[in-house]
Parts: C-alpha cells; sequence; structure tokens
C-alpha cells in the first residue's frame, strides 16, 4: 500500500446528517456522505490494473495489494433554496491523475423546477452515458463491486460542465426521461496529457416500467487532446512526408461520436443486465466497442452475481508512418519515435474480455461488504487496459484479480 492510500485511509470518517433552515426562511441544507474503502491483488506482476483511465493505480507490479483503485469518500451537500430551486455541492476524494487523494468538485449546480415534468439544470453534474452513471461513485448502490471496466473505462470522465434539461413523460404506469445537454470537460489522463472535449451535445433517453429500466445514449464532442498533439506536430516538423501523415491521422480538434443501449430487468429477487457502447473516433484511434451482460440472485442479505465483459475495437489498417530510407540520418532517430508512437495509438485500443463472479453481503440498511474474483483474458498484441507495463509484460496474456470492499452511505 503507498503512501497515498495510507493518508487516505487515515482521513476516513463519519460525516453526521443536518438539516438547517427547515423552519425558517433560510435555505434548508442537507449533508449525506459515502464511501467505499477497497483492497485489490493481480496476478499480473509486470503491469498494474487500473479500473479508470484516470487513476494511476497500483495493484500488480507496483503493489501486491491496493487500496488505491477502488478507494474513495464523498460528501454531498443539498440546498432547498425553494419549492422550485435547488443546489447540490459533492466533493469526492480518490485517487487522482497526479496520484493523490486530493478533494474535487464532482457536481456543482443549481437545479430549477420550471413544472413537475420539466427542469433545467445548469453547472457540474452527472454525465450520464451508461445505466449505473448516476449511482457509479457510490458502491452500496451497485450489487458489483465495480462497473465492468470493459464498458466504463470507454468514459472515465463522470461529469460535465454545462446545461442539462429534462423532461418526464408519465406514460400509464411508464416513465420515460428525456435530457439535453450541451457543454464541454476538461480532465488529466494518467500521464498528465490534458483532455478537453468542446461542443458536446448529448441526448439521453430512460424508460421504465415496473422492474424494467431501458437507457440509450448519443453524444457528440470536439476532442482536443496534448499528446496527440504534440506527436503529430513532430510530423509536421519533418517536411512534406510528414505533413502527409499528420493530415491522414491527427484525430486531435477531430468529432467523436458515442452511442449505448442498455436494459436492467430487477424485479427483487434477480436482476439481470447489459450495456452496449460504441465511439467513432476520427483520425487513427480507432472506433472502440464494448458491451456487457450480467446477473444476480438475492438470497436474503446475500447476492452472488455473474458478468461477462469483452471490448473491441474497429482498426482501420496502419500507414507505413515515415519512409526512414528517404530521411538525413540525423533525423532518423527523431521519425523513428514519431512512427513508434503512431503506431502504439494505432494499436492502444484496450481489446480484452473478462469473466467475472462476485458475492455482496448487506451488513445493514447503510452498509455492505462485497468479494470479487476476474479472470482476463488480453487480446493478441494487446496490454488491455493494464497500465504502468513493465520490460517483462508479455502482451495477450490473461491475469486474475481478488478484490475486496467495504461500501457505505450515510445516513
Amino acid at each position: 500500500m503507498n503512501r497515498s492510500s495510507a493518508i487516505f485511509l487515515i482521513h476516513l470518517a463519519i460525516f453526521p446528517r443536518l438539516v438547517l433552515g427547515a423552519d425558517s426562511a433560510l435555505p434548508a441544507f442537507s449533508f449525506d456522505a459515502f464511501g467505499t474503502l477497497g483492497l485489490v491483488h493481480s496476478t499480473e506482476d509486470q503491469a498494474d490494473f487500473t479500473a479508470n483511465q484516470l487513476k494511476p493505480a497500483t495493484a500488480g507490479f507496483s503493489n501486491s495489494w491496493s487500496a488505491d483503485v477502488d478507494s474513495l469518500l464523498g460528501v454531498q451537500v443539498t440546498a432547498n433554496f425553494s419549492d422550485r430551486l435547488t443546489g447540490i455541492l459533492q466533493v469526492i476524494s480518490e485517487l487522482s491523475s497526479e496520484g493523490n487523494f486530493e478533494p474535487h468538485v464532482e457536481w456543482a449546480n443549481l437545479n430549477y423546477q420550471f413544472t413537475p415534468d420539466f427542469n433545467i439544470r445548469v453547472g457540474r453534474y452527472v454525465l450520464p452515458l451508461f445505466l449505473a452513471s448516476p449511482y457509479r461513485k457510490i458502491g452500496f448502490a451497485s450489487s458489483w463491486l465495480r462497473p465492468p471496466v470493459e464498458l466504463y473505462a470507454m468514459s472515465s470522465i463522470t461529469s460535465n460542465d454545462g446545461i442539462n434539461a429534462t423532461y418526464e413523460m408519465h406514460l400509464g404506469g411508464a416513465l420515460n426521461r428525456v435530457q439535453f445537454s450541451i457543454g464541454q470537460l476538461d480532465t488529466e489522463f494518467i500521464d498528465l496529457s490534458k483532455f478537453k472535449a468542446r461542443n458536446s451535445v448529448r441526448i439521453d433517453n430512460t424508460f421504465e416500467y415496473s422492474a424494467l429500466t431501458l437507457h440509450a445514449t448519443y453524444s457528440e464532442s470536439t476532442l482536443y487532446i496534448d499528446s496527440v498533439k504534440q506527436l503529430f506536430d513532430g510530423f509536421r516538423q519533418l517536411g512534406a512526408a510528414g505533413i502527409a501523415v499528420a493530415e491522414e491521422y491527427d484525430s486531435n480538434g477531430g468529432g467523436v461520436v458515442f452511442f449505448s443501449l442498455g436494459a436492467n430487468y430487477n424485479p427483487g429477487d434477480w436482476f439481470i443486465a447489459g450495456e452496449w457502447g460504441r465511439s467513432f473516433v476520427e483520425g487513427t484511434l480507432g472506433d472502440p466497442e464494448a458491451w456487457y451482460v450480467s446477473a444476480g440472485y438475492r438470497i436474503g442479505s446475500v447476492t452472488p452475481y455473474f458478468t461477462f465483459a469483452k471490448s473491441d475495437a474497429k482498426v482501420p489498417p496502419p500507414g507505413a508512418g515515415l519512409d526512414l530510407t528517404a530521411l538525413p540520418a540525423d533525423l532518423v532517430p527523431t521519425a523513428e519515435a514519431l512512427n513508434k508512437g503512431l503506431a502504439d495509438i494505432h494499436y492502444g485500443s484496450p481489446l480484452q474480455q473478462t469473466y467475472s463472479a462476485g458475492i455482496r453481503w448487506e451488513l445493514g440498511a447503510r452498509i455492505a461488504v462485497n468479494f470479487q474474483f476476474d479472470h482476463t483474458d488480453l487480446e493478441e498484441n494487446n496490454k488491455g487496459y493494464l497500465i504502468n507495463v513493465q520490460p517483462g509484460f508479455r502482451k495477450g496474456g490473461s491475469f486474475n484479480l481478488f478484490s475486496a470492499s467495504l461500501d457505505f452511505v450515510y445516513p
């Protein structure tokens, strides 16, 4: 366990729920807390496992057992300014791209309820790409120890800055919720390369009837990634041949379209769920695709569950990059490095599949423990979602994960 994990564990605390201003003209405030204390062991000792491409987690090569992967602590403050106007501030402490647990603002928005069925939210709010997006950070709210990595790591970003409008339609015993969002987001990858999404437009639809929930998302954005820009700027410095490579493959400032479909049937004693997602990305990043199916059965306070998940990508054949024989000798080392960077991006889409089995045990109304075993097979010549790969790592192999978590909500 590294130093940042230890500091995080020391700061775990119980936050009381308070309601202020309920009997006065002042806003009524409520305070809630949630958290996960997790431990993960990976049998792959030449790379590290992470469930989130923004977290440089340390389960595997760096540490035999790590609390970095799943552990977090969240606090939420809700302010009811009037019957129509509500504000939410949610702050979460979890492993960041810089390797520390410095708290960050996950949500900060104002919501105005124009009618019982229509509201507009302004600020930072949940990015509702998947079925579990609204409670993705709250381990207690899910039967899984963690959402399937293959699909959910396609978008490790969980919040968006902008405007969100929601309209609900009641159709007999059914509810249909449509959300339209515009906005942007900024973050950093594990290598501290900055990622920006601009001109984001998103439509989400959720249909609920009895035990059935259906979800669909369409999203499009313009992407700016520092590391990609630096790579193709390097190509452009090498003359007409380099400019031609950059023009063909540069995805920086290009568009990305994302689709997802999901379904969950949960009548009480058991559940079955499945989701599919696909991205279409300009340039050389390929078109990643992922899906999963999951099922579980509740026996009193215990729920065993099983999941199969798979990630794939539609990658066009790569070009040769720069012809080294046509370059002056002093430029060959630079061109070799650029060609390698192009190949790494081109073949960088994670290709893997995972079989998971777990058991969740509710210890009460606010606390649960979860144990999960994962077996992951990597596609040939691929490292999947593993990070911090060492020289001794063998692409296309397999590894196992043993995970345990303690989840709580308060109150």
